[in-house]
């Protein structure tokens, strides 16, 4: 067992020349870490070695291949390791009634909400983009290639959740929801939705209908003016102030001549915006409630998104080490045996052996026996 400081000094990682950076050519986050894993924890099972090189030797072999794959992977952009933890935890109602996210006052929630739906926007289409996976490699002969990027039907673990993306992707409108930060369901998708903007539209009609009919006691065109709680004044321009019910309250006044307006309340506007305010935070709450289902939504299939995400990171590692392999001027594949086999012989035995961290046209090949 060797601590972080032994690891650093043997330069297996750590600073620039290190086994790790040497060998570092992971295209996304997640590899690099499983990179590290495996740099510092090495493997102790033959079969995984073997299954690990002959992988990377069919993907050295297959330029097109490789190249595809590793463009494919840089063009994800996005952790999907973490954001994948950062959705679920988001998506579980009864996590986030204990989490201090669940229990904030948040006084920028506009902004946060517009950075969780990016986030998770970003997820979906990274999600979207590694189902061409299975297409992809489906030639492969490596066994652990196979498993890595084959569906079950064809022997492998990864998992085609397209379906299941497209639902989520059609179950709201993402670039809205962007602008907005909320997740805002679209018509017949949510029933519960769908109630409260017909109540908000039957009650635009009433007040379309109390103007109309308060245009014809003031004998001219009424418009209404405000925002927020100071909604719905009736606008009566001046040359007509003297028509208007004994029941109207004035407000305000603007403008001078013909441009004069003053704006008066009465008894209905107020129930009105009464009515209307309790609609929105009524409306506020189901969006709330809908954003957290659709993560929950997101959250059932949790596992399987993870296995993705699990394998492409072990598949970006392998095709870090294949193109590692394509750079170096000098290069084999190891025999490797179970100690069994070769009982007596040596442990360690290489021939014209050369530092994979050292200039090769400087260093003197070297031989050692264990």
């Amino acid at each position: 067992m060797l601590d972080a400081i032994t690891l650093h000094n043997l330069n297996v990682n750590g600073g620039e020349n290190s086994l790790f950076m040497k060998c570092d050519f992971c295209c996304t986050s997640w590899g690099k870490r499983k990179l590290m894993e495996i740099v510092c924890n090495p493997s102790c099972e033959i079969d995984e070695i073997r299954g690990r090189q002959e992988a990377i030797k069919e993907l050295c072999d297959d330029i097109e291949l490789l190249t595809s794959c590793r463009a494919l992977l840089s063009s994800l952009n996005v952790d999907l390791e973490r954001s994948l933890a950062q959705i679920h935890q988001f998506g579980n109602k009864e996590t986030m009634k204990n989490h201090p996210a669940g229990r904030a006052v948040l006084y920028e929630a506009v902004t946060y909400g517009k950075n969780k739906i990016t986030d998770f926007a970003a997820a979906l289409k990274a999600l979207e983009e590694l189902m061409v996976i299975p297409l992809m490699f489906q030639d492969c002969s490596s066994s652990m290639l196979k498993t890595l990027t084959q569906t079950a039907e064809n022997g492998g673990a990864f998992v085609d959740m397209s379906e299941h993306i497209q639902q989520l992707k059609n179950s709201f409108d993402i670039d809205e929801a962007k602008k907005t930060g909320y997740v805002v369901p679209g018509r017949n998708v949510d029933d519960e939705y769908d109630a409260i903007l017909n109540e908000i539209d039957e009650l635009g009609d009433e007040l379309k209908a109390y103007l109309k009919q308060e245009e014809k006691k003031v004998g001219c065109k009424l418009t209404y003016f405000g925002a927020d709680r100071k909604r719905y004044q009736i606008e009566v321009p001046e040359s007509h102030s003297k028509r208007v019910p004994k029941d109207y309250n004035l407000e305000s006044s603007k403008g001078k001549g013909k441009n004069a307006v003053i704006r008066y309340t009465t008894d209905e506007t107020k129930e009105f915006l009464a009515r209307m305010t309790a609609l929105e935070v009524q409306k506020k709450q189901i969006l709330d409630d809908f954003g957290r289902r659709v993560f929950e939504k997101f959250s059932q299939k949790y596992m399987q998104y993870k296995k993705i995400c699990d394998l492409i990171g072990k598949l970006d590692f392998l095709a870090s080490l294949a193109e590692y392999s394509r750079n170096l001027s000098v290069s084999c594949v190891p025999e490797v045996h179970e100690m069994a086999e070769n009982s007596g012989e040596s442990f360690i035995k290489i021939t014209n052996g050369i530092h994979p961290l050292m200039n090769v046209d400087d260093y003197i090949p070297n031989g050692i026996d264990i």
